[in-house]
């Protein structure tokens, strides 16, 4: 579950497919090794598919960030109008941090542009997430 611009609140589902076998014992888990990650989100101004690669970022100070993601992204804008365009679609991509915390925090930065910007006086934006999940 998360906020964010322009999908204002949103739930999100991903599948997760580790590149190598996390270590016995380690504390890490799927995000411990480099992971292919893909996403929907679902929100009140939008939806997102996103797709890409997550690395650890075994840092041992108590609560750090536990990964980091890269990952290609389309957006679909629907119902609230929020600062870009109802029925419009975005594509681009975009960052997220995972924290090491339970349930798991995670922020998340992008860059979209429209894919047909000759219909839209705000063709670009900035993408920020931030949400809660197990």
């Amino acid at each position: 579950m998360g906020l964010s611009y322009p999908l204002v609140a949103s739930i999100s589902g991903s599948a997760a497919v580790p590149l190598s076998k996390d270590a016995e014992g380690s504390p890490y888990h799927v995000l411990g090794v480099p992971t292919l990650l893909a996403n929907l989100d679902v929100g009140l101004g939008g939806g997102m598919v996103s797709g890409g690669l997550a690395v650890p970022l075994k840092l041992n100070v108590g609560y750090g960030t536990k990964a980091i993601s890269f990952k290609g992204a389309a957006i679909r804008t629907w119902l609230i109008d929020v600062g870009v365009e109802r029925n419009r679609t975005y594509t681009g991509g975009l960052t997220e941090l995972f924290f090491d915390t339970i349930p798991i925090f995670k922020l998340g930065l992008g860059y979209f542009r429209d894919t047909d910007p000759s219909h839209s006086p705000r063709d670009r934006f900035v993408f920020f997430y931030a949400g809660v999940g197990l």
